[in-house]
């Protein structure tokens, strides 16, 4: 754990001298102070220090983010075959769109796009399956 802080601690002091970034948008406001993810368990700073040290090399970077693009893509994909059948299928495909949320920008405003859309379709399922009920009863 002290080896991962000494090298954040190194690469930020030579990113200064560079005069480049030391905070990454994907890692919050200051890479080097964010905690492991709420609830993982994992020591504080570690999913910090593991991600700060993929994105000191293009090509192991390049690679994390297309890993990720395939895992989440597929888990999203795997929710929208899940949808007709009975079971998580949107939880699965909200999974998905987490995965690629935490990598690329453009998820998130889909995910919540995608998620106003489901309780709106909800909202007018509920009513329409009430008003059936009511026409029904008389």
């Amino acid at each position: 754990m002290n080896e991962l802080v000494r090298a954040e601690s190194e690469r930020r002091a030579d990113d200064e001298r560079e005069g480049s970034r030391t905070d990454d948008p994907r890692l919050g406001a200051d890479s080097g102070a964010s905690s492991g993810a709420p609830g993982s368990g994992l020591p504080q700073g570690l999913f910090a220090g593991l991600r700060a040290a993929i994105g000191r090399s293009r090509g192991v970077e390049r690679v994390y983010r297309i890993l990720v693009g395939a895992t989440g893509a597929g888990v999203a994909l795997l929710g929208l075959l899940l949808v007709p059948l009975p079971g998580p299928g949107w939880l699965v495909v909200f999974a998905g769109l987490a995965i690629l949320g935490s990598e690329f920008a453009w998820a998130r405003p889909l995910a919540a796009g995608l998620r106003r859309a489901l309780e709106r379709f909800w909202a007018w399922w509920r009513a329409r399956r009430e008003a059936r009920r009511r026409d029904r009863m008389r």
